[in-house]
């Protein structure tokens, strides 16, 4: 590396030659100490740029990932509109907690999340305006800061992600559709509900995967077999891959689709 000064310049000037390629500039220095140290950091980071050394790009906050994280959620559930908008509700809700949204992705720690769930379960819920904020539904805010941070990691922006696990205190809902409830949805549900209800009870289907399936999709037979079963529905959406089933026709699910 040479160091000097062209005439008619009181500026110190550095030239140097780097896999071939000759650099030359001023250093807008006019102490050559301070001009050498201008020139060996602009050598320095041309090295290091060379074998994939850069200076390492500043982390975003919360709230600056948000167009990424949307974006990447967008093209993975392209088909399930639904799941979009439970995501950008969920992570639009992580936002207004102020130090969590301003915070940059690597700073957010165990302890952060733990005074955001605190604010999060005081809050008023906004559907109802009376209410707070149910475990459940911060639970599902917790899972969205939780799957924003490990996109993060796998994207090399951040390089760990701290503990957040499901609150417990769910309130676990269980519901028995008895005969007698059938029967009356038999007697006042219009159709196409009633054959709706019917069959999602007697198959064991839902509201999503009924509307999806197509006439190619189910394989039915004239005759039963040993089990009583008049061939099978090929279930090929669902919410994860494992909702990926066949399920049997039974006697009445083969009337109900006949009719």
């Amino acid at each position: 590396m040479r160091i000097y000064k062209p005439n008619g310049t009181s500026f110190w000037h550095y030239e140097f030659v780097l896999n071939g390629k000759r650099y030359h500039k001023t250093t807008k220095m006019t102490n050559e100490r301070e001009a050498r140290k201008v020139a060996n950091a602009t050598f320095t980071a041309l090295v290091k740029a060379e074998v994939g050394i850069g200076e390492p790009k500043p982390v975003p906050t919360l709230r600056g990932f948000r167009e990424d994280f949307i974006t990447a959620v967008q093209a993975e559930k392209q088909d399930k509109p639904k799941t979009m908008q439970f995501y950008t509700y969920s992570f639009d809700s992580l936002l207004k907690y102020e130090p969590l949204g301003e915070a940059c992705l690597d700073s957010i720690d165990e302890r952060l999340v733990q005074r955001f769930t605190v604010w999060a379960l005081a809050r008023t819920c906004e559907r109802d305006g009376e209410r707070t904020c149910s475990v459940a539904t911060v639970n599902r805010w917790r899972a969205t800061l939780r799957k924003a941070l490990r996109m993060a990691r796998r994207w090399k922006v951040i390089q760990t992600v701290p503990e957040i696990p499901r609150l417990k205190g769910e309130r676990e809902r269980s519901f028995v559709f008895t005969e007698a409830l059938r029967k009356k949805y038999d007697e006042l549900a219009p159709e196409p509900l009633n054959s709706f209800i019917q069959f999602s009870c007697e198959i064991g289907i839902c509201e999503g995967e009924i509307i999806d399936l197509l006439k190619g999709d189910v394989h039915m037979t004239e005759k039963g077999d040993e089990w009583g079963h008049y061939g099978y529905l090929q279930i090929r959406k669902g919410k994860t891959e494992f909702r990926k089933r066949s399920l049997p026709i039974t006697a009445r699910s083969k009337e109900i689709l006949t009719d």
